[in-house]
């Protein structure tokens, strides 16, 4: 075996592999593996090395070493290609990201070596937790062993703000701590439930649940309350976005708060008041007859938001939390993400304490990988072909060349070709200058301006490419200023 590197490397020292029984959606890739395509397992993990429990201080100085981070990456690469193993990874001086997948005895043997002399003994829930285990095989990243160094293990694109992990409050119940707390799938599920007394809920508290994942992950899957209320989805295209989404949700009127507002009326769930909140007189006394009625407070809601596997939550949610002054122990986070849950949701179906149909999360859980996604056996779809309009939770791509928009497409539909819009058929058929960008299609206008302006547009006329190409440079250079500015 490879000899380890400095560095240090994941705290679960679990010498046997949870097993997970996920299924997946139908398969774009060929298996060639002895081990067929449900037999092997595949990893999904990640570390913020300040996130508790920390880093040991004597590790910190070599993970701000590009030497030592290459050597990290290269020691991974080798132990997978010494154990037929085939996976993608980033590692950067906050942490890593690794996913990695192969035949059931070497991702065992892999984890093993990962959890050499690092953490100590943790439950099988918290084993579970970590590693995040689903069926497959190393075909899913069609043999590629690949771990880059980044600046960031996911990117959220904003240099220089580091996450306020002190703050941190491990205990559900509030108390102390004022930051972000993450809760077991258990605890997540009765807090979602809410109403039955469970820990880690207060009496007379409501949830709301925020998505942090992008549009096209939503669209297939998503949580729900114990009320059947779907959780707030934004429209974002990447994560990078999201910097910029806490900023209009703080500006009030914008973004989530738009989403708020059309949900709950003139309040948000955060307890601030809206811009242009007040009574149909507009004198704001709540009193549209004249007559002043007294409004009865709004409770403040409690924040429960998820993502695939739990990283972007543990950095965009402390970043959504910090700048907009949410306020102590009111924001929560689903620790191993919608993995974690579902896995946990497996083990008590298996033990007999439930059934898919109490599972909160509904449809699939998009992978990056070759899979597409993965859910609970039998789970109903809660998304529609964007050709043939029948129930689907599998993801394809706009035929058209130019495009790259994931859409929900059936098996029948991709093999015929499935366009986002018919704006972006004819954005192909037209005829433009040499180097001339292509210009952005009606659906992707439509989303942007709901995503920014918190409001559906009506179609506009069509746009020269030199105007369009103004338009988003412009665009792009208050994208660059507003992040600038809340750094």
């Amino acid at each position: 075996m490879p000899t380890t590197p400095t560095l240090p490397k994941p705290q679960s020292t679990s010498s046997s592999t949870p097993t997970s029984t996920f299924a997946s959606s139908p398969q774009s890739y060929p298996c060639t593996c002895p081990h067929g395509p449900t037999s092997g397992t595949i990893l999904l993990f990640y570390r913020y090395y300040a996130a508790s429990p920390s880093l040991p201080f004597h590790h910190l100085p070599r993970t701000q070493s590009r030497d030592c981070l290459e050597e990290l990456a290269r020691w991974h690469e080798r132990l997978w290609e010494e154990l037929n193993l085939a996976g993608r990874g980033r590692v950067a001086g906050e942490g890593f990201n690794i996913s990695v997948a192969g035949g059931r005895e070497e991702v065992e043997e892999y984890i093993r070596g990962e959890g050499e002399g690092e953490g100590e003994e943790e439950d099988e829930e918290g084993r579970r937790g970590f590693w995040k285990p689903t069926r497959g095989c190393a075909c899913v990243f069609g043999g590629e062993r690949r771990v880059q160094v980044k600046n960031e293990i996911t990117p959220m694109g904003v240099e220089g703000w580091v996450p306020r992990w002190e703050l941190e409050d491990t205990d559900a119940r509030g108390g102390g701590g004022g930051g972000v707390t993450s809760l077991e799938p258990r605890v997540w599920h009765r807090m979602c439930v809410g109403g039955e007394g469970g820990e880690g809920e207060r009496e007379g508290e409501e949830v709301q649940l925020l998505d942090v994942r992008n549009h096209y992950e939503s669209r297939i899957g998503y949580f729900v309350t114990g009320k059947g209320e779907p959780a707030l989805r934004p429209g974002i295209r990447r994560f990078g976005q999201w910097p910029l989404f806490v900023r209009r949700m703080g500006g009030g009127g914008e973004g989530l708060f738009g989403e708020l507002r059309r949900r709950e009326g003139e309040r948000s769930s955060f307890g601030q008041k809206l811009d242009g909140a007040g009574d149909e007189a507009g004198n704001g006394n709540g009193a549209g007859d004249g007559e002043t009625r007294e409004r009865k407070p709004q409770k403040q809601k409690r924040i429960l938001t998820y993502c695939t596997g739990g990283i972007r939550c543990e950095k965009g949610v402390r970043y959504m939390q910090e700048k907009m002054n949410l306020g102590d122990n009111n924001v929560f986070t689903l620790k191993g993400g919608i993995a974690a849950y579902l896995s946990w949701v497996e083990e008590e179906i298996r033990a007999g304490r439930m059934t898919a149909a109490d599972s909160l999360f509904k449809g699939k859980n998009y992978v990056f990988d070759a899979r597409g996604a993965v859910g609970l056996e039998g789970a109903e779809p809660v998304s529609v072909c964007h050709g043939c309009g029948e129930k689907e939770g599998r993801l394809g791509k706009c035929r058209e060349g130019g495009c790259h928009l994931v859409l929900v497409v059936c098996e029948g539909c991709e093999g015929k070709g499935v366009a986002c819009c018919e704006d972006c058929g004819d954005i192909e058929a037209e005829e433009r200058p040499e180097g001339a960008p292509r210009r952005i299609c009606e659906c992707e206008r439509v989303r942007e301006e709901e995503l920014w302006r918190g409001r559906r547009p009506e179609k506009g006329k069509g746009q020269g490419w030199k105007t369009e190409r103004r338009r988003v440079e412009m665009a792009r250079r208050r994208a660059v200023t507003a992040i600038e500015t809340i750094k």
